[in-house]
């Protein structure tokens, strides 16, 4: 078992979250969202070819005539997709597949799609509600199953997983879509798990233990689950980066951002979670005290039911 003193480091990591936080809302204010169409509206050209698809030759043609477009493979190197948001060009696509037509014979259009602007922005409204929500019934979860500190604890870890996530993002100019909205969604989901595993540690230990030193009792249930903590985010991260390596252009946003977001909550399950319970005054004593009038509580009850069960009462 490891042995580690993580909250004789608290200050330190919390002050890299808090380094970050600021970073990431410097970065958002100098450079927004890098949204794509499923949140500004554009149009999606699927299209074909007899050979491997030359994406670097098609994106400098399109930029040739003023086309501001992604370039994508899509399932095989013959396939690809072109993605153009709204007024990025004067073309409509029939257009724009016309003029790739000229320089690619072969070139064979299997689908199109269009969202308008006003679908896009109901996209980005429902989207950013799903994460509010997430995160508030997550709150309510962990208030019902623990205590009101570990709730506000966990809240503020998933906050600061997203926003860091989306910092991060933002730098390497990642697009902003629908199917990175679902990796947000699961970020949350994954650090909240790493997260309660620690807590529910904490509370056997509290129950289990007479440790009166809240540090003490923190070291020792974050080390009781670090090898599990560790193996799982391990295990997650090699899956996340042989799709990262090997799934293509069409799935390399999703798949970075799942590789942000799962370092990012393991890091905030150990470092930032669990300390944030020393910071907003967790008392063990008074745990304790309700603990035990709960024990008495559920022991006068049972008394009272074998009492019925038996004729007495």
């Amino acid at each position: 078992m490891f042995n580690i003193n993580f909250m004789k480091y608290k200050n330190l990591f919390l002050s890299i979250s808090i380094s970050l936080i600021i970073l990431t809302a410097g970065l958002l204010m100098f450079k927004p969202l890098n949204l794509g169409i499923d949140f500004t509206g554009g149009s999606i050209l699927q299209c074909k070819m007899d050979k491997k698809a030359p994406l670097k030759e098609i994106r400098k043609e399109l930029k040739k005539h003023n086309i501001t477009a992604s370039v994508v493979k899509f399932e095989t190197d013959k396939e690809f997709l072109i993605k153009v948001g709204l007024n990025k060009t004067t073309l409509n696509v029939n257009e724009i597949f016309n003029l790739l037509k000229k320089e690619y014979p072969s070139l064979e259009l299997r689908r199109t799609e269009h969202i308008g602007a006003k679908v896009g922005n109901e996209l980005a409204e429902k989207g950013t509600i799903a994460l509010l929500l997430t995160i508030l019934i997550i709150l309510i979860y962990v208030s019902l199953r623990f205590e009101w500190r570990f709730a506000v604890a966990s809240s503020i870890a998933l906050l600061h997983d997203v926003f860091i996530t989306l910092g991060l993002i933002i730098l390497l100019n990642v697009n902003l879509n629908l199917e990175i909205l679902a990796a947000l969604l699961t970020i949350l989901g994954y650090s909240i798990n790493d997260t309660i595993v620690v807590f529910d540690r904490i509370r056997e230990n509290l129950e289990q233990m007479k440790i009166k030193d809240l540090d003490e009792l923190i070291n020792k249930s974050i080390n009781e689950t670090l090898t599990r903590t560790l193996l799982t985010s391990l295990t997650t991260l090699f899956v996340v980066l042989s799709v990262f390596l090997f799934g293509g252009d069409m799935v390399s946003g999703l798949s970075i951002t799942l590789l942000i977001g799962i370092t990012i909550g393991t890091y905030s399950s150990i470092f930032i979670a669990s300390p944030l319970l020393k910071i907003l005054n967790f008392n063990i004593s008074e745990w304790n005290k309700k603990i035990q009038e709960k024990n008495k509580l559920k022991a006068e009850r049972e008394k009272q039911r074998a009492m019925y069960e038996n004729g007495i009462v």
